[in-house]
């Protein structure tokens, strides 16, 4: 405890309430005499001393998921952090918190963290390495760990780093000094403490700058199946689920969950390495790894952002589609606007994947989007696209009625369609066709949900004829998995085609 001495005062008296809880005086302590010299602290006849109040962090590179398979720290990798938060103080801390200004923390506030307690498990963060990470050759940054000490002070700590710049662990970061090769926060080479955790990165080779001019006389081989999202299930569950079906085996397999339920849409990079998806209007990557409970990771947590076009400044606030155009690597979007309501139809667009952000002017000077015209075929939600070897750009459009589904081409300059029929199987109506794909063998398949499930073509993959709109299922997949059955197949995407 602590007691502040006015100038030129011979005498303090100490109240009870000036002391911290912890500390209790026994009969006979009062009064109690302390010489303090000048500058000194004072420390009573009792041997009570003045608590230590402080707090440590120590952030750690723990993985690094390669999501395009290389072999190396580049773009579209994940980055998972760890944080180990100490109370290196004599006292207990409350509402200790964790901060980071490169990614959101997850975990926490912990309630009470005791003397000498230690966490590990609380706080996590992921940060997808961008291109702009690679070109400033690698990723560096420090967090924030905060409390509060039984007076309601705060107590703060500025982060260590546990590990070195190429992820190797580092034995004791508190007396260690650990380079800072990018620079990009303050470091002093005398202060072993408050190293900034760094992670070094390599460029890829940039195959992108080679594509449109690359020619494949023949396909080489792909992996046989195709990634599905099912954002409902028998459970009531708001955590959707990520499959893998293989066309060979005829077997869907549940892989993990991606942690929220909105992902409409998801599209395989064109070298088949990163899943792209969206939640909502947030751009994001899926993990595919099994197991995994929260594998839809955000770019950044932002939404796309707004557009401007024919119908003013639009707010984006639901993708439901997306596809890469081979020909030129283009991510084409669609967005829905006003489910027809007052003659309101979809809007396409256009995405930058390494920001995670709408493409400004990408159809000419203050144009950021185009509206897609399917009034005369009455059916205003285009549910999902994708892009042929040849540019040509399929969607579905949905109805509200049971007329069936319509497959249309898109103009890209435009958003003029060409109906190239009603989605029928055996002459009956396909409704609810929500998840489109083109295999590497130039087929197009498509995932349907449950919205009309009296139809009996819900829950479903289905193969589409390209000029005529016709399909033929190919299996149910509203399958049981241990009492789980999965419902409303909202996306699908197959391994890209090549030129």
């Amino acid at each position: 405890y602590g007691v502040n001495v006015p100038s030129g005062a011979a005498l303090v008296d100490i109240e009870q309430s000036d002391i911290d809880g912890n500390f209790t005086r026994t009969e006979g302590d009062d009064p109690t005499t302390v010489t303090v010299p000048a500058g000194g602290t004072a420390t009573d006849v009792d041997g009570f001393s003045p608590p230590e109040i402080s707090i440590e962090l120590i952030k750690s590179v723990a993985a690094v998921v390669d999501t395009n398979g290389d072999g190396r720290n580049n773009k579209g990798d994940v980055i998972h952090y760890s944080f180990t938060v100490t109370n290196t103080g004599t006292v207990p801390l409350t509402d200790v918190t964790v901060t980071d200004t490169l990614a959101p923390v997850l975990g926490g506030p912990v309630p009470v963290l005791a003397p000498g307690a230690v966490d590990t498990t609380t706080f996590t963060a992921t940060h997808i390495i961008t291109q702009e990470d690679v070109l400033a050759g690698g990723v560096e940054n420090l967090a924030t760990a905060a409390g509060t000490d039984p007076y309601g002070d705060p107590v703060t700590d500025i982060s260590d780093t546990g590990t070195d710049p190429d992820g190797e662990p580092i034995s004791d970061p508190g007396s260690t000094e650990t380079q800072s090769p990018i620079g990009t926060n303050p470091n002093s080479p005398t202060d072993p403490t408050s190293d900034p955790t760094t992670l070094t990165l390599e460029e890829s080779f940039p195959w992108h700058l080679f594509l449109p001019i690359i020619t494949m006389p023949h396909c080489p081989p792909v992996p046989d199946y195709c990634y599905m999202v099912a954002d409902g299930d028998n459970e009531g569950s708001w955590n959707s689920a990520l499959f893998k079906y293989t066309f060979k085996t005829d077997k869907l397999e549940l892989l993990n969950r991606l942690g929220t339920w909105n992902v409409e849409t998801m599209i395989l990079s064109l070298d088949g390495k990163t899943i792209y998806a969206v939640d909502g209007a947030v751009f994001g990557i899926i993990d595919p790894t099994p197991g995994a409970s929260a594998s839809f990771m955000p770019i950044d947590g932002e939404r796309v952002g707004r557009g401007n076009g024919s119908l003013g400044n639009i707010n984006i606030k639901d993708i439901d589609s997306l596809s890469f155009d081979p020909t030129d690597g283009t991510l084409y979007g669609t967005v829905r606007y006003g489910d027809g309501v007052a003659g309101l139809l979809d809007l396409l667009i256009k995405i930058d994947p390494d920001k995670g952000r709408l493409v400004r002017d990408a159809f000419g000077p203050g144009v950021d989007y185009v509206v897609i015209n399917t009034a005369a075929i009455g059916a205003s939600d285009v549910d999902d696209l994708a892009v042929d070897s040849d540019g040509t750009l399929y969607a579905v459009a949905g109805t509200s009625s049971h007329g069936g589904d319509h497959l249309i081409v898109i103009n890209k300059l435009n958003g003029t369609v060409e109906d190239r029929g009603a989605l029928r199987e055996q002459g009956h109506a396909v409704q609810d066709m929500e998840g489109l794909t083109l295999y590497n063998t130039r087929t197009l398949y498509g995932t349907t949900g449950n919205e009309f499930s009296q139809d009996g073509t819900d829950n479903s993959l289905y193969t589409i004829e390209k000029k005529t709109g016709i399909a033929k299922v190919i299996t149910r997949l509203d399958q049981n998995f241990n009492g789980y059955i999965p419902e409303d197949f909202e996306a699908i995407t197959c391994f890209p085609i090549c030129k």
